[in-house]
């Protein structure tokens, strides 16, 4: 579950804004405690269960994240004699190191992932309450994360269109056409469950993507994920900065919709075609939203997200810019096909872009080369459960 709990998943606040934050929260602890109260009963119940009996059973192998609000360590059940992954969330302090119980954002996670089934969203096994405050999940250990398979395919040059290898496209590893559709349907289809139970992802990017060892996609880290109504504002912004969606990089941070996870599905197949991001290079909100232009093209005139609420935008937009997207792509490497594919994601009118369940219809999956199924994607040898082996072994001598 590498990547689950990721330090650099957001843009980290200084210290001061970390203060200010604590400060704002004890406004609030007397409806937040009772929140918690309702939620801890209704999830799990009173429970007794102290840190050092859970690891009675669960010896700690090996810890493979750690981010703001707390940690995921790989575990060997000593009773069932397998690997499990635990996240294990801490109780939030004060200024003055009084707790203000467990972060609402640990109760979103484990209430969706407790109501979601699905075989491309991971399962939660057990969770507890520990006698400290703080909230584990118990979870499978999931083989690979969608970032390192990217890294184990060897680069493949391809022809920039002008009889020369594009310098772009040569550096970049590539994964077979066949294996991206069968990853990438699967995340579709987890992506289209979600959306039909109104939830939106809110973080989706390759290390949120597993893949187990039978080549099945397992989407996970739902922390920053809510249920999405049909109007009204939400907590923003969302996902890292390379993957924002340009109506939130001009303002719109807490008015999305579904379409947010679609652009985010988008980068994610462009990242599998090519190997990089198409916005990757950018070191802030600006310069992302300058890159996505340079790609798109400027936002018509009429366009209400983009011209209508100057008051919102944060940044302003280029007029007139051309769209240039075919041609970057045909610089990447990538085919028409596969163009067009991604052009119904990464659309500037959040309204445009395609729906998952559309995304699920799309020829593009059944025209050769047609999608591998789960079982025939080469997986490497080398994954979490050969490394957590090895790990146990070396902590046995």
């Amino acid at each position: 579950m590498g990547g689950e709990l990721d330090g650099q998943n957001k843009d980290a606040p200084d210290d001061g804004n970390a203060a200010r934050k604590r400060a704002c929260l004890e406004h609030v602890l007397p409806s937040m405690q009772q929140r918690f109260a309702e939620l801890a009963h209704a999830s799990v119940g009173e429970s007794s269960l102290t840190v050092e009996a859970l690891f009675q059973r669960y010896q700690r192998v090996l810890k493979v994240g750690e981010g703001t609000f707390g940690e995921v360590f790989v575990l060997y059940d000593t009773v069932a004699h397998t690997y499990i992954t635990m996240k294990r969330m801490h109780t939030l302090l004060s200024l003055r190191r009084r707790s203000l119980g467990i972060h609402r954002c640990t109760f979103r996670e484990v209430e969706l992932l407790a109501a979601l089934q699905h075989p491309n969203i991971v399962q939660v096994l057990d969770y507890h309450i520990l006698s400290d405050g703080s909230l584990v999940m118990l979870m499978p250990v999931i083989a690979h994360d969608l970032t390192s398979l990217l890294r184990r395919w060897p680069a493949t040059p391809q022809s920039s269109g002008h009889g020369t290898a594009s310098t772009a496209a040569s550096i970049r590893p590539r994964m077979p056409l066949h294996v991206v559709k069968c990853i990438f349907r699967q995340i579709i289809a987890g992506i289209a469950y979600l959306h039909k139970h109104k939830v939106v992802h809110r973080d989706l990017k390759p290390s949120n993507v597993m893949v187990d060892h039978t080549g099945v996609v397992k989407l996970i880290d739902f922390g920053w994920s809510r249920f999405c109504a049909a109007a009204g504002a939400m907590t923003g912004p969302p996902c890292v900065t390379a993957f924002r969606p340009p109506e939130v990089l001009v303002g719109a941070h807490n008015h999305y919709t579904f379409s947010l996870d679609i652009w985010c599905c988008g980068c994610i197949l462009f990242e599998m075609l090519t190997g990089g991001t198409p916005f990757a290079k950018s070191r802030n909100e600006a310069e992302c939203l300058a890159n996505i232009v340079d790609w798109l093209g400027s936002p018509p005139s009429s366009s209400e997200v983009y011209y209508r609420c100057a008051a919102r935008c944060t940044f302003p937009l280029a007029p007139g810019r051309p769209d240039t997207f075919a041609q970057r792509c045909n610089n990447y490497g990538i085919k028409s096909a596969e163009a067009m594919f991604l052009r119904r994601m990464l659309c500037l009118e959040p309204g445009e872009r395609a729906t998952a369940e559309a995304l699920l219809r799309d020829p593009w999956f059944t025209t050769a080369p047609t999608m591998c199924v789960p079982r025939a994607i080469p997986l490497p040898a080398h994954n979490m459960f050969r490394l957590v082996e090895i790990k146990r072994k070396e902590l046995e001598h």
